[in-house]
C-alpha cells in the first residue's frame, strides 16, 4: 500500500514526464522506496512509467473500452533492489510472495472503494439517485 507519495515534477500533457517518490509497504516490517517516471503517454488507452529506487522496471498500464465495460491491464515488471529482500529472498520467497499477494488484495480492494465513490458521485452529479452499483 502507498504510505507517500511525493510529486516531484508535476509533468506536461496526461502526466508524461511526471516524476513521483513512493514509499510502499505490505503486512511486513519494511517498506519499499521507489520513484516512478511517466516515459509514454498514449491517452486514452495507457501510458508506461519506469521505476528507480527499491524497484526497478518498468510499468505499463492498457486501457480498453469493450462495450459499455472497460478492461484495465497493468503489466509490472521489476526487481526488488531492497536490501533485506536481495539477502534473504531465497529463503524468505514464500514469505515476501504471500506480503506481496496481500499487498495486491489490499490495493485491489482500495481501488475498487474509489471506483465506487467516484460513480457514486457522478451519479448524483447527474442526478441520478440510484443506488447498488458494485465493481
Amino acid at each position: 500500500m502507498y504510505r507517500e507519495v511525493h510529486i516531484v515534477r508535476a509533468g506536461g500533457l496526461h502526466s508524461l514526464g511526471k516524476v513521483v517518490d513512493v514509499v510502499t509497504k505490505g503486512a511486513l516490517p519494511y517498506s519499499l522506496r521507489w520513484q516512478y517516471e511517466v516515459v509514454e503517454q498514449r491517452y486514452p488507452n495507457g501510458w508506461r512509467l519506469i521505476a528507480r529506487g527499491d524497484l526497478e522496471g518498468e510499468g505499463r498500464w492498457e486501457i480498453e473500452q469493450t462495450g459499455p465495460s472497460v478492461d484495465v491491464t497493468y503489466n509490472w515488471r521489476v526487481r526488488a533492489n531492497h536490501p533485506l529482500i536481495r539477502k534473504l529472498g531465497l529463503i524468505m520467497r514464500p514469505l515476501f510472495k504471500a506480503n506481496h499477494v496481500w499487498t495486491m488484495r489490499d490495493g485491489e480492494r482500495g481501488l475498487r472503494k474509489q471506483l465506487a465513490q467516484l460513480h457514486f458521485a457522478l451519479r448524483q452529479a447527474q442526478g441520478d439517485n440510484r443506488d447498488g452499483w458494485s465493481c
